[in-house]
């Protein structure tokens, strides 16, 4: 079994009364915010559970870039998004109180930081939720990506035997390579360690400050006439985070998940 210990929770809920009295942008920014803090403490969560993997070998290592740098790519995705809700809900304005007007501040100064506001968009757009095809911004890509994969070979490993665990390596490296270029042209600076740590720094930096200012403005703006009802406390056993782990290389041992090797698949 794996090691843990008990986490206790407090139960607190909208009565329905008060969930039906809510404005409808009440009831939409309460959906949007408390789906952002999920994304926000899934992603990262997620993150720290790849970095518990064992590698021991070459396929272990490249299968293990595969899923830590899409959890980082996808979490950098979701904070400027973050950032595009905060425009276009307004919340970029002051007035919302000292504490949350000193977080705003930051999130904006982070934003307005031209090399961050760079890089962030720049993989929303091309890696994140985006397949960059657009014929006006093809050719940005192609840029990159011509110097950065001409001097690799492309190498994949493919299992017959299980379907999902394909890895695709050199696309990785070719990725984080255009990462890296873009990042340079943006103004950061190092080799691909010093990149890589500045990428991995700069989301879980923002990504905290995101998770304060939401938590906040739901409980002092989105929610603020609104009495919870506390409904008690209830411990839960969880695993310990240095222990869990979560590898993209897995054995297929549950019937009907068609393999490779189907005739159907």
């Amino acid at each position: 079994m794996v090691e843990g210990d008990y986490i206790e929770f407090t139960k607190l809920v909208i009565p329905n009364d008060a969930v039906c009295q809510m404005t409808r942008p009440q009831k939409r920014q309460y959906l949007m915010i408390t789906n952002m803090l999920r994304d926000l403490s899934l992603l990262q969560k997620l993150l720290l559970f790849v970095g518990n993997n064992d590698r021991p070998d070459e396929p272990s290592e490249s299968a293990n870039t595969t899923i830590s740098f899409f959890f980082l790519k996808t979490l950098i995705s979701k904070n400027y998004e973050m950032w595009e809700f905060m425009e276009k809900e307004g919340l970029r304005s002051e007035g919302l109180g000292e504490s949350l007007d000193n977080m705003r501040r930051e999130i904006i100064d982070f934003f307005e930081e031209e090399s961050h506001q760079d890089i962030f968009s720049f993989i929303r757009n091309k890696f994140g939720f985006h397949y960059e095809s657009d014929p006006k911004f093809r050719g940005e890509l192609e840029d990159l990506i011509e110097p950065a994969m001409n001097n690799h070979e492309m190498d994949m490993w493919l299992s017959g035997e299980d379907s999902g665990n394909d890895i695709f390596g050199s696309s990785n490296a070719v990725m984080i390579k255009v990462i890296f270029q873009r990042m340079k042209d943006s103004g950061l600076s190092g080799d691909d360690k010093a990149l890589m740590d500045q990428l991995f720094e700069l989301t879980l930096k923002i990504s905290s400050i995101f998770r304060e200012f939401c938590l906040e403005y739901m409980l002092a703006v989105v929610l603020k006439d609104i009495k919870l009802h506390d409904r008690g406390t209830k411990k839960v056993r969880a695993p310990l985070l240095s222990r869990t782990k979560l590898p993209l290389i897995v054995k297929c041992d549950r019937p009907g998940i068609p393999k490779a090797s189907d005739k159907n698949v």
